[in-house]
This record gives C-alpha cells, structure tokens and sequence, in this order.
C-alpha cells in the first residue's frame, strides 16, 4: 500500500495546492501557508495547466543555460590544454635554441616555433 502523504505546489498566481494522496482531498490556499480549504478539481485546471506550461519554459530556460555553461567549459578546458602545449614548445625552445645565436636569431626561431603549433605556417 502506498504511503499517505501531503503534496504541496505553488501556482503561477501565488496559490497553494494541497493534494492529500490518501483521502484524495484537494484542498486551495490564498497564499502558502495559508489556511487550506478543500475546493473543486474543476476549478483548477487551468490553473494547474498555466502553472505547468510556466514550469516547462522554465526547466527548457535552465537546460539551455546549463549546456550553454557546459559548452563554455569544453572551451575553457580545450583552450587551458592548447595554451600548456604552446608553453612547453617555447620552453623546448628556449632551452634549445639559447644555447647559440644571439638574442634576436633565438626569438625568430622561438616565433617560428610558436606559429607553428598555432598552425599558422612561416609567414615570411
């Protein structure tokens, strides 16, 4: 047997739903926790129907927002991994090419490097 027990819901206008699911009582409050007082099922429909449509653009609303957010943390991942992969070519860099050469002829192969894992190509 199912457990009685007391559901309760706000509706669009600021009402509150009571719905006794073991006596199978709806019961109507001006405001929430306010005195319930049992009405007719009919009287509420369109209500209840308003009320659900409202829900249902909200949860679509909050669905958007949360793949939007996901979308924006692939990127953020995708680009934090891009962004380690170029600083360790210019370490490598670095460290290669600081061995000969002077200042200028290591930052033209440094930028050379870096263009390269841009995938931008020698552009001179």
């Amino acid at each position: 047997m199912t457990k009685e027990r007391e559901i309760r819901s706000i509706l669009h206008d600021g009402t509150e739903v009571v719905y006794n699911t073991g006596d199978r009582v709806l019961f109507l409050a001006a405001r929430p926790g306010g005195m319930p007082l049992t009405t007719d099922p009919e009287s509420l429909y369109d209500d209840l129907v308003l009320t659900l449509e409202q829900r249902d653009a909200t949860i679509k609303r909050l669905e958007t927002a949360l793949f939007t957010h996901q979308s924006y943390d692939k990127a953020v991942c995708e680009l934090q991994e891009e962004n380690e992969r170029l600083r360790k070519a210019l370490e490598e860099a670095r460290a290669e090419y600081s061995k000969d050469g002077t200042d200028i002829q290591v930052l033209r192969r440094m930028i050379k490097i870096v263009d390269a894992a841009l995938g931008e190509g020698d552009k001179e």
